[in-house]
């Protein structure tokens, strides 16, 4: 039930980096990952300084959509799947089963701190849960299930994740360990240059 139709809105996609540099950037149309900047000798296109956008930095300019939509209703439906998690095994049941228990736990934490509260959908749109229904389909039928709160929650990937660890499975304590990434030497250089004051210090 769209409001209107007839006045558009421009919008952007954002760049967390918000980057942004005076240089071309030269990269091949074939291949989104073969790219320089301000390096002319390197086969490619040259573009120009909002070029970034072009291989996925840089803020993009997105196509104007209606400026207002009003809906009826709106429902949002997550199932876990226990019949798809029989796909995940260890070779051993004990494993199985502590492991399968984790996953569910972190998907339903996850939904929970998701949708479990009122969030931003997008800029001006502003959703708010009116009611949750869970509901446990088995062979006996359909139950109803108290609606977790996120502390619950996360109790329970607690305790799954210690069951878990100590079934042999790599969780628990050792996903107390930093995983790090380091940007390649060509986007490290648009970083530097766009936010020269980071490597001060």
């Amino acid at each position: 039930d769209p409001a209107t139709v007839d006045t558009k809105t421009m919008g952007l996609k954002g760049d967390p980096l918000n980057l942004s540099i005076d240089d071309a950037v030269i990269y091949d149309e074939d291949n989104l990952l073969a790219w320089s900047a301000g390096d002319t000798g390197k086969a490619g296109k040259a573009k120009s300084k909002d070029s970034l956008a072009e291989i996925g930095h840089g803020q993009v300019p997105v196509a104007g959509g209606p400026a207002g939509i009003s809906f009826a209703a709106i429902t949002q439906q997550a199932t876990v799947s226990f019949a798809g998690l029989r796909r995940v095994s260890t070779g051993s049941s004990e494993a199985d089963a502590a492991g399968r228990a984790l996953l569910v736990a972190i998907g339903i934490a996850g939904h929970v701190a998701a949708f479990g509260r009122a969030f931003s959908l997008r800029s001006g749109c502003e959703l708010v849960t009116e009611t949750q229904l869970w509901t446990w389909r088995g062979a006996s039928g359909n139950h109803p299930v108290a609606v977790p709160s996120f502390s619950e929650c996360a109790e329970l990937v607690a305790g799954c994740a210690a069951r878990a660890e100590a079934a042999g499975l790599p969780v628990g304590t050792r996903w107390a360990e930093p995983v790090t990434l380091t940007p390649q030497s060509r986007l490290a250089s648009v970083i530097t240059k766009s936010w020269p004051d980071l490597g001060e210090g």
